[in-house]
C-alpha cells in the first residue's frame, strides 16, 4: 500500500542495503574505501593479509614447478631442500640412460644398472633385455657395497683380497643377513656432490668389471657428480 511504501522509504539509507544483501543482492561499491579501512577489526586486516600472502605462494609454487619440469637433469639435482642434499629420480634416471648408452657406444657386453640414494634406497634400475637373471642382483649389490661402506666396490677388492678375504666374507654375510645387497666386485661406484657429501651409488653389471666400472663413472658424470674412483681404469689404459 502507499503508506507501507512511505513508511519504507523514510528508513535510512543502510536499512536498505540491510533488505537489498538480504534479498541476495551483491553490496553496493564502498563510497570511501580508506575510511572503510580504517574501521575493519584487525581480525578482518589479518585475514586480508593471509590471503595475500597464499596467493603470493601459490604464484611462487607455480613458477617453480613449471621451471623444474623444462630443467635438465643436472640442474634439477642442484635445486635441494632445507640444506639437505638428495639424489633426485630425474638426476638418477639420466645416470642410468647415460650408462646404457656408453655400454652400447663401446659395444660391451648388456648390462643393468641400479642407481641408490645415500641410505641405499633404489631410485632406478635399467636393464638391457640380454641380460641373465643373476646379473641385476649383482648390479644392485655392487651399488649396495659401496653406498654400505662409502668407498667404491672396487677399493673393497683391492683393500681385503688376498689377505683379509675372511673379513670380506664375513662382511658380505652381516650385509645380506640384515637384507643388504652387497659385492665386492669392480662397478660399484660412490657417488659424491661437488661439497664431497655422498648421495648415492651407481652399480653396474654384465659385462667385463673394468667396463662395468667405466659405465657406471660415466653415468655418474653424466649428470655432473663426482665418483669414486675418479677415473676409469680403462681411461688411464688409453
Amino acid at each position: 500500500s502507499n503508506s507501507e511504501q512511505t513508511h519504507l522509504h523514510s528508513w535510512p539509507p543502510l536499512s536498505l542495503w540491510a533488505l537489498s544483501t538480504s534479498a541476495g543482492r551483491s553490496r553496493p561499491p564502498d563510497p570511501c574505501p580508506m575510511a572503510h579501512e580504517a574501521t575493519m577489526r584487525p581480525w578482518d586486516r589479518r585475514k586480508g593479509t593471509r590471503r595475500s600472502l597464499l596467493r603470493a605462494v601459490a604464484a611462487c609454487t607455480a613458477l617453480v614447478v613449471a621451471a623444474l619440469a623444462y630443467a635438465p637433469p643436472a640442474v634439477v639435482f642442484s635445486l635441494f631442500s632445507s640444506g639437505a642434499q638428495e639424489l633426485t629420480l630425474e638426476a638418477a634416471d639420466a645416470m642410468a640412460s647415460a650408462s646404457l648408452a656408453e655400454a652400447k657406444a663401446r659395444k660391451f657386453g648388456e648390462i643393468s644398472v641400479f642407481v641408490v640414494d645415500a641410505t641405499g634406497r633404489v631410485l632406478v634400475s635399467k636393464t638391457m633385455l640380454g641380460c641373465p637373471r643373476l646379473i641385476p642382483s649383482l648390479a644392485h649389490a655392487k651399488a649396495g657395497a659401496a653406498i654400505g661402506t662409502h668407498s667404491s666396490s672396487r677399493a673393497l677388492k683391492d683393500k681385503y683380497v688376498p689377505e683379509r678375504t675372511p673379513q670380506l666374507v664375513a662382511m658380505t654375510n652381516i650385509a645380506n643377513a640384515n637384507n643388504q645387497p652387497f659385492c665386492a666386485v669392480p662397478g660399484g661406484v660412490l657417488v659424491r656432490d661437488r661439497s664431497g657429501n655422498v648421495v648415492g651409488a651407481i652399480g653396474v653389471s654384465g659385462a667385463a668389471a673394468d667396463e662395468d666400472e667405466h659405465c657406471a663413472i660415466a653415468g655418474a658424470r653424466a649428470v655432473g657428480l663426482v665418483t669414486e674412483p675418479a677415473e676409469s681404469v680403462l681411461k688411464k689404459v688409453r
